[in-house]
């Protein structure tokens, strides 16, 4: 290993680009540079490197060096023009593409070399959310960091990612949507992933990674104090997909998780909520705040399975977050306060109870997605009238559960988590072969009907209507049958 390769790595980075000396300069002015990245400034420096000829680009150590190298050597601009000689836009170094990609739209304001990080964001399947990696580490999307929008299935592709080189953040805009619930998204949810984390099967943002992304609780430590399966990776687990097509123990442990989580979701939008309406927090600072005093909740909490329902839990959650943003007046917050602790309990109850249907899943996620839909709709609303009435706890006091549960309306959801066959996942069958967002059947000659077979595991729930829709085409005209059926004996079917 080089000694350029050594200083990145002991500074953690895998790449650099101008934007990144320019932060570490700063840094170094102000006096808040470690060793480890005045000893990599003082690398980059000794190369003599024209930061201009970089455009944006991310560039590991040997990049680094053999443009060093290069530009020692170039000649002068009149006698080789850039355009025709000189570096070639620096194509031996890489192919330089747009950011972005995947969902509604991505990109990013400079050109950038890096690979390409697939996921989805999922407390439900959320949409239009904005993922990005924050390469300053500031927090928002800033002119020359890659981003994606997440599609239907929270789904995103992040070309450009540099490993290590950042968190991954979904904010938030005004059309971001829990398909699942029909809420609109305000809470922005974090993954952070180091240079050595495995990515090639694709990430998941959730709020649980949002809680590991603060740093402040390890991913074993989590799952033992939320009763999560210790088996399971929270950073690529989906819960929904496994719920709905996994074996008996595989359907228990992803409503187990998928429970959770949404218990950590209502606390942090509904405390949010209550905070940002009776103090001048925003949302997103009041969200941090419900994070980092949960963590410590957690953290202190000496038994596994710890009580997301239980007042005295969410309570001393809430006023250890007002402690943190400095709320010194809660006269108003304490008005609400009660009410809004009670009925977040008795919703996240109504969570917690779903989890044992695990003999119908699709029904029991949709006891989930209603009472977070309550919670993050209807609950919330009722906090920012109240507040709005100077702490009056009046539209709190008059809130049934039971009767906002009975009349919420969820979105049909897609239970096919793949529909897109952006992989093979959940698909089976001599027929099934997923290449580039569809799935390629070449049958030589009509026969049965499993002869030629794409299948898909899922949950129904009897007496419940479903509807089932598809596209196709193929070269030539050809009959396709569609239907229903066990895929256990006695494989009972309804096929036309």
């Amino acid at each position: 290993m080089s000694n350029l390769e050594t200083v990145l790595a002991d500074a953690g980075y895998e790449q650099i680009n101008a934007d990144l000396i320019e932060q570490l300069k700063k840094k170094q002015e102000a006096g808040t540079l470690t060793a480890a990245e005045a000893n990599l400034l003082a690398e980059i420096e000794a190369l003599g490197l024209d930061l201009s000829t970089l455009d944006g680009q991310a560039l590991t150590a040997e990049d680094l060096q053999a443009l060093g190298d290069a530009q020692v050597s170039l000649p002068s601009p009149a006698s080789a023009p850039f355009a025709s000689g000189g570096l070639g836009g620096l194509a031996g170094l890489g192919a330089l593409g747009g950011g972005g990609g995947g969902g509604a739209s991505g990109g990013t304001a400079v050109a950038s070399i890096g690979g390409s990080l697939q996921g989805q964001l999922i407390n439900g399947y959320i949409q239009g959310a904005r993922v990005f990696q924050d390469a300053n580490g500031d927090g928002i999307l800033n002119n020359g960091e890659i981003y994606a929008d997440t599609d239907s299935e929270g789904g995103f592709t992040l070309s450009g990612y540099i490993a290590g080189g950042g968190d991954i953040i979904a904010s938030t805009t005004s059309a971001t949507t829990d398909v699942t619930t029909g809420a609109t998204v305000t809470t922005d949810f974090k993954l952070a992933l180091s240079a050595s984390t495995d990515t090639s099967n694709g990430v998941v943002i959730s709020p649980l990674s949002t809680l590991l992304a603060d740093g402040g609780i390890s991913e074993s430590d989590l799952k033992s104090k939320l009763g999560i399966d210790a088996g399971i990776d929270i950073i690529t687990y989906d819960p929904i997909a496994t719920a709905l097509s996994g074996s008996a123990s595989e359907v228990a442990n992803a409503l187990k998780f998928k429970s959770v989580s949404t218990q950590v979701s209502n606390l942090l939008d509904v405390g949010a909520s209550a905070l940002s309406a009776n103090s001048d927090h925003s949302k997103d600072s009041a969200t941090e705040g419900v994070v980092a005093s949960l963590i410590d909740k957690l953290n202190a909490g000496t038994n596994s399975n710890i009580d997301l329902t239980g007042t005295t839990f969410l309570t001393e959650t809430l006023d250890l977050a007002a402690s943190k943003l400095s709320i010194t007046d809660t006269t108003d917050l304490d008005a609400v306060k009660g009410n809004t602790i009670s009925n977040l309990g008795s919703l996240n109850q109504k969570i917690e109870d779903a989890e044992a249907n695990t003999a119908d899943p699709t029904a029991a996620l949709s006891s989930m997605y209603t009472a977070a839909r309550v919670a993050q709709i209807d609950l919330e609303t009722a906090i920012e009238t109240a507040s709005s009435d100077g702490g009056s706890d009046a539209d709190l006091t008059g809130f049934d559960v039971d009767s906002q549960i009975a009349s919420a309306d969820i979105p049909a959801v897609n239970l096919v988590s793949n529909s897109k066959f952006d992989s093979a996942t959940g698909w089976s069958g001599n027929a099934a072969n997923a290449v580039d967002g569809a799935n390629y059947a070449n049958p030589t000659a009509a026969g049965n009907p499993w002869d030629v077979n794409l299948s898909y595991v899922l949950s129904l729930t009897q007496g419940e209507s479903y509807t089932l829709s598809f596209r196709a085409k193929g070269a030539e005209g050809r009959a396709l049958k569609a239907g229903l059926g066990l895929n256990v004996a006695p494989y009972t079917n309804d096929v036309s």
